[in-house]
């Protein structure tokens, strides 16, 4: 299938964030001729919720894996796109999927390319290769380029969803109770907090809810003692994107250590 002409040349609110986006799909054309199947964003920017702190993730779909040399020239790529002027080049988020791996979740799949968030080097990863991507890619991806998603990702089994976040929860909710020193960011404490939302949010309503949504929902299901620690992530979410690298509170992190063994305790994870 070709990919289709590009229709989304104002995919979101900002106008530099949309000229990175659009030197990004030109250079992916350019860079992957006729492997490239399309562009695709997924994350906050297609599921809402967004804000000018936020980063851009994004779906890159080829028919075929990326071979050896110009897996070589996309790593050039990014560089180039790193350094355009626009922070936003600078805090893109995504991986590149072949079509068939992309269209159904397989645990013994290899890892893809990987770009994340504030890097200018591709890595290989399974970050991306998720159900909780796929259901947000079927349910509200935003084609830059390329065919409809609904003809790349075949429909995700919501409890199977639900058991994937559970999954995550047995393994990195538990270490983050274990050991609060692992959130030592607050950029970290706060993603912790927002995450555990969210976790409630989907075992709860079989959706993957956009930051704000998942957040207000929790905090009118939560005990009022976690109002304080639930705000305050709002709250500080322009200080911790201005100075990411600042360290946590150490009451925060053992207040944030007590919220999510809180909401372990609420969910079913054995």
């Amino acid at each position: 299938m070709k990919p289709v002409d590009e229709t989304h040349d104002a995919p979101t609110p900002y106008d530099d964030l949309n000229d990175v986006l659009a030197t990004f799909r030109l250079a992916l054309r350019d860079e992957l001729g006729a492997n490239f199947v399309g562009l695709y964003l997924q994350g906050s920017f297609a599921a809402g919720g967004f804000d000018e702190y936020s980063d851009c993730d994004w779906i890159v779909v080829v028919e075929e894996p990326v071979a050896p040399d110009a897996e070589a020239q996309l790593q050039a790529m990014h560089g180039r796109i790193f350094d355009l002027p626009s922070p936003w080049a600078q805090h893109l988020e995504g991986s590149y999927f072949p079509r068939e791996v992309l269209r159904t979740l397989d645990p013994d799949a290899e890892p893809v390319l990987f770009l994340d968030n504030g890097s200018r080097a591709l890595e290989r990863s399974k970050h991306c290769d998720t159900l909780v991507t796929r259901w947000t890619l079927r349910e509200h991806g935003i084609a830059l380029a390329g065919p409809d998603l609904r003809t790349l990702v075949d429909p995700v089994d919501i409890e199977a969803m639900k058991d994937e976040v559970r999954e995550l929860m047995r393994t990195w909710s538990v270490s983050l109770v274990e050991d609060p020193s692992i959130m030592g960011l607050r950029w970290f404490q706060v993603f912790a907090v927002v995450t555990h939302c969210r976790f409630l949010h989907t075992l709860a309503t079989g959706v993957v809810g956009s930051k704000p949504a998942a957040v207000a929902w929790a905090r009118g299901l939560l005990d009022a003692r976690w109002n304080a620690l639930v705000a305050q992530t709002v709250a500080n979410r322009a200080a911790v994107y201005a100075d990411p690298h600042s360290p946590a509170d150490p009451r925060d992190l053992a207040e944030t250590a007590e919220f999510v063994r809180h909401v372990l305790d609420r969910v079913s994870v054995g």
